[in-house]
């Protein structure tokens, strides 16, 4: 079962995908709206599995809160240094394309190029991030899953719309946008072919992957959501956050729950 959930899941990231190609469909200011209020209940969602869900299965797991601390800040480090690498990579290679790529008038461009390698990357640690997660339980699994999809679903929409900035006709940049997207099953399988070591190896997975939750949160999500100074905008970030926090802590008690009946 544990190869079914963990498989299925992967299918459902690959999936959302090609939602940003329906986006594209959406007039500007409607999709706008929506992207916002997802961006924000994301924000929440990834915050709740990662200290609701996350750090106390990793705590039942080590029994130590120094250990468990210090792998989560490891996980946010981490990824903290790869963003650091891609920009860093992508200021680089921009420079040396420059005189051919001013305007980003061609695929090769570095904004088209760097959605491409990113997002593969990216999604070939959310695989692993998948596979460990149901290694561990069903319960967790599903938790992590559902963290994931609410913070890939409005990044899908920025995918497709640098994708097609960048050069691409709708078309080809939704099927390469699908392409990436499929390195979530490698991940998958990488962690499920060493599934014993993995589960042995919870007490540092589960903190890891609450740190990268929370940086994604925090440092990717969060600042975006700073700029906006509308006041009525700034209430309905407020909610969508709060929203995501109560779901994913009332997922935490549902699994309590459950726990309960089985013993």
């Amino acid at each position: 079962m544990i190869w079914l959930y963990s498989l299925s899941g992967a299918l459902l990231v690959s999936l959302v995908s090609l939602v940003g190609l329906g986006a594209l469909l959406i007039k500007q200011k409607t999709l706008s709206h929506i992207t916002f209020f997802l961006l924000s209940l994301a924000a929440g969602v990834l915050l709740g599995d990662a200290f609701f869900h996350l750090f106390p299965h990793a705590l039942e797991h080590s029994h130590s809160l120094q250990t468990s601390a210090i792998l989560t800040v490891s996980g946010i480090l981490l990824f903290f240094f790869f963003e650091k690498l891609i920009r860093r990579y992508a200021h680089t290679h921009h420079q040396t394309h420059s005189s051919d790529d001013e305007h980003f008038g061609n695929a090769s461009s570095p904004i088209a190029q760097m959605s491409i390698i990113g997002d593969t990357i990216h999604n070939f640690i959310d695989g692993m991030i998948i596979g460990a997660s149901f290694l561990i339980s069903p319960a967790v699994g599903w938790g992590t899953l559902i963290a994931i999809l609410a913070h890939e679903l409005p990044q899908e929409f920025g995918d497709i719309g640098a994708l097609v900035y960048g050069g691409y006709s709708i078309k080809k940049a939704a099927f390469i946008n699908f392409l990436c997207a499929l390195s979530v099953f490698p991940g998958v399988l990488l962690i499920l072919a060493f599934g014993t070591f993995i589960e042995r190896s919870a007490t540092i997975l589960l903190p890891f992957s609450a740190g990268s939750f929370i940086y994604i949160a925090t440092g990717n999500i969060m600042p975006e959501l700073n700029k906006e100074t509308s006041t009525n905008k700034q209430i309905i970030q407020i909610i969508g956050i709060v929203l995501g926090l109560c779901f994913m802590y009332f997922i935490g008690l549902l699994e309590e729950v459950e726990k309960v009946h089985v013993h």
